[in-house]
């Protein structure tokens, strides 16, 4: 069940009818999935995925709509578009199916994309890529894009704005570097100092945060992250175990932190900071 709400472009889509929903897919919201090859139909042509995608919210002939595939195949960069658009896609390597899926997310230019782990299946160098043609067509299309990524490398490299989830709630949001450099909820810390040190310094070893993660169908009472959180009994009367904080402007307005801590600019600089990096 799902509640709260959800408004894109103004129009609220939590409890929409099917047809409102059939209408917003694909052309108001659009998205990326972390696997193209189980995303995409493997009995269609790619051409024939992406016309069917446009002619659902265009009234166009086929031809039209076969011209615009092979428009967005090449604006992605696969060689040769009007021959692979007959292609199938177990013919595409990894970075190609994915910019085929990009092709197809973006089609009908929607106002928002949604891209889930886009590079994760992918070498590093072809993450490079796509994240590059990501950014590209955002200026292009003028779309807003929403990424959802566990890689903190991703989110320095393209993000604006943060929104740090732990337990299905979201626990710290801000500006990317607000948050890369002033993190103020112990998860986040814990995240970035769960990131290896890339220029090679081994002096400084990771440092994981402890427990696992909790189970969505019972999850812990009062802060979901207490039981794993080692500057929980810094606050008073076990409060963290007990009551859910709220989500609360920090050291900015627009920085939010869902935290019962004190002071936790001060705990970040004198406890955490050095010893995350």
């Amino acid at each position: 069940r799902m509640t709260g709400s959800i408004r894109v472009g103004g129009e609220e889509i939590v409890g929409a009818s099917d047809a409102t929903m059939r209408k917003i897919r694909g052309n108001d919201i659009a998205m990326i999935f972390q696997d193209p090859l189980t995303a995409l139909h493997p009995f269609y042509t790619i051409g024939k995925q992406i016309v069917e995608a446009y002619r659902l919210h265009h009234k166009v002939d086929k031809k039209t709509a076969r011209k615009r595939a092979i428009e967005m195949l090449e604006l992605v960069g696969i060689p040769q578009p009007d021959r692979r658009v007959d292609d199938y896609p177990h013919q595409f390597s990894g970075g190609m199916r994915q910019r085929a899926m990009i092709a197809m997310s973006l089609v009908n230019d929607p106002k928002l994309l949604i891209a889930d782990e886009p590079t994760t299946a992918l070498d590093v160098t072809v993450q490079a890529q796509i994240l590059d043609l990501i950014q590209e067509l955002q200026k292009e299309f003028g779309s807003a894009i929403v990424m959802i990524t566990h890689d903190l490398g991703v989110i320095a490299e393209v993000a604006d704005n943060v929104l740090v989830m732990y337990g299905g709630r979201a626990v710290e949001k801000g500006a990317c570097k607000e948050i890369l450099t002033h993190p103020e909820m112990p998860y986040t810390w814990g995240l970035l100092g769960s990131v290896a040190d890339v220029s090679g310094d081994i002096s400084k070893p990771l440092v994981p945060i402890p427990g696992t993660p909790p189970s969505l169908l019972n999850p812990p009472t009062g802060c979901a992250f207490h039981p794993r959180c080692v500057h929980k009994d810094k606050v008073p009367d076990g409060r963290c175990n007990t009551d859910l904080p709220e989500l609360r402007a920090g050291r900015s307005p627009h920085h939010m932190t869902r935290c019962h801590l004190p002071d936790p600019d001060a705990i970040y600089e004198t406890e955490v900071k050095e010893v995350i990096g």
